[in-house]
C-alpha cells in the first residue's frame, strides 16, 4: 500500500504542475510606436536607396505586400525585412525624381507579443523640394446589392489612353471595412479612377473573374 500511495501522490503532483502554469503577467495591449525613420516624415530631397523605421519594441509583419500601401508603387518585388525593432524596406524600382511618396501601414506592423498593430501609421517624403498635398477621398459599394465591400483596390491614372486591363498600377490604395478609402500626397492633376476586387492580389483587372467599376 505504501508504494501505491506514493505513486498516487506523484500523479496528483504532476497534474497540479500542469494546471498551475505561470500566466506571464498582464497582456500587452500597447501597440508599437514609431520612434524614428529614414527618411523622416515630410522630408524633402530624399536620395537614400532604402527606408528604415525604428519602433519602441520588437515588431513583426503581417502580409506587408498587402497591408503596407505605398504610392506611387515601389514594385511588387519590394523587400520588407524586420530586425528586432527595425523595419527595412528595399524598393524594387528606383525613386522617381521630384515625386512625393505616401505610405500607409494599416495593420502591417505589429508587436510580437499580442499582434497589436501600430495605430494610424503613415509616412510621406519627397525626392524633390516639395511635398504634394492633393488627396482623393471616397467610398465604394456594390451597385447591385448595396453592400459595402472591404479591401477593394482603388486606383488612379492620368492618361486617357490608360488600359485598366493591361497597364500597371501606380497610384492605388484599398478600402477599409466600411468601404472608405483615401489617397494622399498626390500631384495636382486630372485623374481617372477605378476600383476592382483583387482577390488574386496580382493588381490586374480581369473582366471575366473580377468585379470592377470606373469613372
Amino acid at each position: 500500500m505504501k508504494n501505491a500511495y506514493n505513486f498516487l501522490s506523484l500523479l496528483l503532483m504532476t497534474a497540479c504542475a500542469n494546471v498551475a502554469m505561470p500566466t506571464g503577467g498582464p497582456r500587452d495591449k500597447t501597440p508599437p510606436e514609431l520612434i524614428s525613420s529614414i527618411p523622416s516624415d515630410n522630408q524633402r530631397n530624399y536620395t537614400g536607396k532604402s527606408l528604415e523605421l525604428t519602433f519602441n519594441e520588437d515588431i513583426k509583419l503581417k502580409d506587408p505586400k498587402e497591408e503596407i500601401l505605398i504610392i506611387p508603387s515601389l514594385g511588387k518585388n519590394t523587400v520588407f525585412t524586420v530586425k528586432k525593432k527595425k523595419l527595412i524596406i528595399e524598393p524594387e524600382l528606383e525613386w522617381e525624381s521630384n515625386t512625393t511618396y505616401s505610405m500607409n501601414f494599416r495593420d502591417g506592423v505589429q508587436d510580437i507579443t499580442e499582434g497589436n498593430p501600430a495605430e494610424n501609421l503613415r509616412l510621406a517624403f519627397s525626392t524633390g523640394p516639395t511635398i504634394d498635398s492633393l488627396s482623393v477621398i471616397g467610398r465604394v459599394k456594390d451597385t447591385f446589392s448595396e453592400k459595402i465591400p472591404s479591401k477593394i483596390t482603388i486606383a488612379l491614372y492620368q492618361a486617357a489612353t490608360f488600359d485598366i486591363f493591361k497597364n500597371t498600377l501606380v497610384y492605388f490604395t484599398k478600402s477599409d471595412i466600411k468601404g472608405r478609402f483615401r489617397l494622399s500626397n498626390l500631384k495636382a492633376d486630372k485623374y481617372f479612377i477605378y476600383a476592382f476586387d483583387d482577390k488574386t492580389k496580382d493588381l490586374i483587372v480581369d473582366r471575366k473573374t473580377k468585379k470592377f467599376g470606373y469613372i
